[in-house]
């Protein structure tokens, strides 16, 4: 269902079609981000810092809100926010990006504690980079700043991850099917896992 996630009435709409198609909601995927602008902090315009805090976060948050008033009731759900790497990094030109998902990874906390006595469980994965147009639009745009060759920056960012390699959606994935598995994560709430390769240990 096509849906602005930065608006609410958008997401109230989406999660009332989904109750009348399915009946019912288990478990809640946030994967949603947008890259934003790749500049210093005071070179970043009101308008471009609202869109990205409105999709990035205020979406997340509003699709959570959505999710606990039916996950409540029932007395069982499932969250899983997908954050990034960027928070705990904390990379430069990167800055509301990083601060959006920084958000995404406390309130993931914030909803653990408050819904767990009501069986619902929310926990967070932050990926590090992944191989796809998104991350080469941000290489090359680093490379045009640095006034390097898109190969030397990306040969940069490999070399600040321990593993040597770029993050794939199916490693992604394969962390989001884990949390969602009640009989291998029931235990689990309130935990951010880094899908990184290692980056944010280097």
């Amino acid at each position: 269902m096509e849906t602005d996630i930065g608006r609410e009435d958008d997401v109230k709409a989406m999660f009332k079609e989904t109750i009348r198609v399915y009946g019912q909601l288990d478990i809640l995927v946030n994967n949603v981000g947008v890259l934003g602008p790749v500049s210093p902090i005071n070179r970043i315009s009101n308008k471009e810092w609202k869109n990205v805090v409105d999709t990035n976060f205020n979406g997340t948050y509003y699709c959570i809100k959505e999710a606990l008033n039916i996950m409540i009731p029932k007395g069982s759900g499932n969250i899983i926010n997908i954050g990034s790497v960027a928070a705990v990094i904390n990379p430069p030109n990167r800055s509301v990006y990083s601060a959006t998902k920084n958000a995404v990874v406390s309130i993931t906390r914030t909803v653990a504690a408050e819904a767990g006595q009501y069986n619902v469980r929310c926990n967070c994965i932050s990926p590090g980079p992944i191989e796809g147009e998104r991350l080469t639009s941000v290489m090359k745009k680093r490379a045009e700043e640095a006034g390097k060759t898109f190969e030397e920056i990306r040969q940069l960012w490999l070399d600040e991850i321990p593993l040597k390699r770029l993050i794939t959606a199916k490693d992604i994935a394969k962390a989001a099917v884990f949390f969602a598995n009640d009989d291998e994560s029931s235990a689990i709430t309130g935990q951010h896992l880094c899908v990184s390769g290692g980056q944010e240990i280097t």
